[in-house]
């Protein structure tokens, strides 16, 4: 099961992205209209260093990933 949109928060404010909208900015550097919402709040070389970021991998032991999704249960 995958997700389908990435959450984040900042202050009081939370806000969604879809995973493939940013699957698409990383592997082509095109940005979509979900995401171009955002652009104006982020710089030039903000959006360059979230590219290789969003391409990398991240290994994470089971228990650390369960921290983020919570199993029902």
């Amino acid at each position: 099961m995958a997700a389908e949109k990435i959450y984040t928060s900042y202050s009081l404010l939370e806000v969604s992205f879809p995973v493939i909208s940013l699957e698409v900015y990383a592997k082509t550097g095109l940005i979509d209209n979900e995401l171009a919402v955002y652009q104006r709040y982020i710089s030039l070389q903000q959006l360059q260093e979230l590219r290789p970021i969003l391409l990398g991998s991240l290994k994470i032991s089971p228990q650390i990933g369960l921290t983020f999704n919570p199993q029902p249960g």
